[in-house]
């Protein structure tokens, strides 16, 4: 048997509520933020949070925290 199509409002609606039923609704809030659009530049704030930072150390504190998790 073959599903009728939905419109794209009732797609999201039902894929929401399963979601939310599935993994709770603040985990389905969180799957669909990563789809949005932020309202930043990324690379802009990355470069100021990281200017003062040498790409050694930035690559050394990656090593260190890897190191931690293991």
């Amino acid at each position: 048997m073959r599903n009728a199509q939905k419109t794209l409002n009732e797609l999201n609606e039902e894929i929401v509520s399963f979601l939310t039923k599935k993994v709770g609704i603040v985990n389905t809030f969180k799957f669909i933020n990563q789809f949005t659009k932020g309202q930043s530049n990324y690379t802009l704030q990355r470069r100021e949070f990281f200017k003062d930072y040498s790409f050694e150390q930035i690559i050394n504190e990656i090593k260190k925290r890897r190191r931690l998790k293991a």
